[in-house]
This record gives C-alpha cells, sequence and structure tokens, in this order.
C-alpha cells in the first residue's frame, strides 16, 4: 500500500492482499463519543473539544475493530478519547505529580467503588468507562484489562524519567520500556470489549501469542515513532522515539536512512506475522487445542492483524501525528500542545 504523500513512511506493504473496510457504524460512534467526552466532562474547552475531533480516533476505531457492534465501537471510541487525553496529561507532568495521578487511576480501577465529584478529570472519566465496561465483560476479563492498564502507567513513568532528563535510551532499554508504555496491550482487550466477546486467558498467554502481540506491538510503536517523530523532536529536543535511539546507536547514518531502516524493521516485524500466523494450524494440533480453543486462537490473531493493518491505515487516512502538521510556514518546527497537556514552566 502506498503512504499519504509527506509522511515519513514512504511506499509500505503489508504481506496481505485482502483488507477489512472501515467499521460501518463509525459516524454512530463519533457522534456519540464527542458527545460522551463533552457530558462526562472529559473534553470540558472548545479546544479540547476541537482537539479529540482532530484526533479522528474514531477512524482507528473503526479500523482496528471493523466487525464491532455500534454500541461496542462507540464504547472502545469513547476509551481511545481518554487514552489520547491521557498520554497527552502524564507525559507532560512532573514525575512526582505523574507518580500522584497514575496512583489515583490505579486506585480507580482496583477500589472499584467509584469516584467522587472533586476527582481529577481523567480519574472521573476513567472511572466512567471502567464501570461501563465491566458491565459488559466477565471479571476475569476485568482483572486482565485492568493489569494491562496499571502496567501502562508503571510503565509510562520511565518515559517521564528519561524525557525529563533529556536522556536517549539503548535500543534494548527503550524496546522494554515502549512495548507497556505504549497502552497498545489493553486495546486488544478492548476489542473484545467492543466485539462482545471474550478470549479465554489461556489462549492470550500461550507463547505463540505471546510473540504475535509483540510483533504487533512493535509494529504499532515504529510506524507511531516514524509519523510523530518530528512533533517529538519539536517536544523534547530530540530525546524521544526509535530515531534519536538509532541514530545514538548509530550516529553515521543520516535521518532518512534511519528512517528507511524503522520502515525495514517494522516490515520484518509484519512478514514475521505473517509467517507465524501460517502455522497455526499445525501449531494448535501440536498442543492438542479444542474446536472451542482453536476459535479462540483465531479470534485472538484477527484482533491482532486487525491492530497491524488498522493501525497503518489510520496513519494513512489521517493527519493525526503526521510531522508536516508541525511545521511553521517557514518550514521550522513548531511547538503544538495539546489542550490535555500541563503546559511547561514559563509557558
Amino acid at each position: 500500500m502506498n503512504a499519504r504523500p509527506g509522511t515519513r513512511l514512504g511506499d509500505y506493504r503489508i504481506p496481505w492482499t485482502v483488507r477489512a473496510a472501515p467499521n460501518p457504524h463509525a459516524d454512530h460512534a463519533r457522534r456519540y463519543s464527542n458527545q460522551w467526552a463533552v457530558d462526562v466532562g472529559l473534553a470540558r474547552t472548545p479546544q479540547e473539544q476541537a482537539c479529540i475531533r482532530a484526533w479522528d480516533l474514531v477512524e482507528l476505531a473503526a479500523r482496528t475493530t471493523p466487525e464491532a457492534g455500534p454500541d461496542g465501537l462507540a464504547l472502545g471510541c469513547c476509551w481511545l478519547a481518554w487514552s489520547g487525553a491521557i498520554d497527552d496529561h502524564l507525559t507532560a507532568l512532573p514525575l512526582a505529580e505523574h507518580d500522584a495521578l497514575t496512583a489515583r487511576l490505579a486506585e480507580v480501577l482496583t477500589a472499584n467503588t467509584g469516584t467522587t465529584a472533586d476527582d481529577h478529570p481523567l480519574a472521573r472519566t476513567m472511572d466512567n468507562l471502567w464501570q461501563t465496561s465491566q458491565r459488559r465483560m466477565s471479571p476475569d476479563w476485568a482483572v486482565r484489562f485492568r493489569s494491562e492498564l496499571i502496567r501502562t502507567f508503571d510503565a509510562m513513568r520511565i518515559e517521564v524519567i528519561q524525557r525529563s532528563t533529556g536522556t536517549v535510551p539503548d535500543f534494548h532499554t527503550y524496546l522494554a520500556a515502549r512495548r507497556p508504555s505504549s497502552g497498545t496491550e489493553p486495546f486488544f482487550e478492548l476489542a473484545e470489549l467492543a466485539n462482545g466477546e471474550e478470549i479465554p486467558e489461556d489462549i492470550t498467554r500461550l507463547g505463540l501469542v505471546r510473540t504475535l502481540r509483540d510483533l504487533t506491538v512493535d509494529h504499532v510503536c515504529w510506524v507511531n515513532d516514524i509519523i510523530s517523530y518530528d512533533r517529538e523532536n519539536a517536544l523534547f529536543e530530540g530525546t524521544w522515539g526509535l530515531v534519536p535511539v538509532i541514530l545514538n546507536d548509530r550516529p553515521h547514518l543520516t535521518e532518512n536512512q534511519v528512517v528507511h531502516h524503522i520502515v525495514e524493521m517494522a516490515d520484518e516485524r509484519a512478514r514475521s506475522f505473517h509467517h507465524i500466523t501460517s502455522l497455526l494450524p499445525e501449531y494448535a494440533t501440536s498442543l492438542g487445542l479444542t474446536d472451542t480453543d482453536r476459535t479462540g486462537l483465531g479470534r485472538q490473531v484477527d484482533i491482532l492483524r486487525n491492530w497491524l493493518v488498522g493501525n497503518l491505515d489510520w496513519h494513512c487516512a489521517t493527519a493525526h501525528l503526521r510531522y508536516q502538521d508541525h511545521r511553521a510556514p517557514d518550514g521550522g518546527l513548531r511547538i503544538r500542545r495539546s489542550p490535555f497537556a500541563p503546559q511547561p514552566a514559563g509557558a
């Protein structure tokens, strides 16, 4: 497939010829989630409301959960709107404030008693989604999703430290932190919520599934890093993301060579995913999986494939994170902070 002109992806291919059409309920989900953000106080200002509309994360949900029903897709879109706001907010906080807020969010998830009216709006709106989601799913699913989300909060702390100190990690340190801090894995569980079906935990814990999940997360993160490079460079002075990590490890490479290298890495992740999934029937037979477990394994692979392909489609279909949207008229970089991100001191 050809990426949209102006992105850093250039020509990019996924080794599948059949592509799922976006979810037909996207317009309904867009209206619902945009209004939900206003009603629950997530988007309190015109700037915040405009930001959520500009993200068009509904398009991401429509492409990564193409088979979800209207209610499931709408709920997934609300989670995506919240995740965009919390990501922009947390990455701009000093470490102590970051720790205090993530501790509060973890308390909301574990206490499960509802929040009070004076709580932080991001905690209150998360609780709204959490209570709604639990009513649609089993306690086992709730434990699995909650654990993944708390793991994301913990990993984001590493990013905050690295960004605040201007530390560029080596590749392996970056990879270990980026996978959980990206918050991608909780959305594999949320895909089950949107689709109205649960994948048994003994399937999600299989070694082969773990490998496929890692391949998918890497692909999602690396595509995002390429697309958002100039934005991150402007905000964090070249200290965060895969491009500066590789530039730091291989200073003889040019920026364009690094981007080309990352595209090749992401391509290899996609090819590996495709190869492994071709071996699933043999793998299922070797484990003696029942027909029910085989179905669960197939549905888990569908979720991961939809995310791997759908995330790339979303970037090509929307302007979110594209680097040219952070260029001033003279071509120089400009910083465009999200209205959900606290302004730095002295701004």
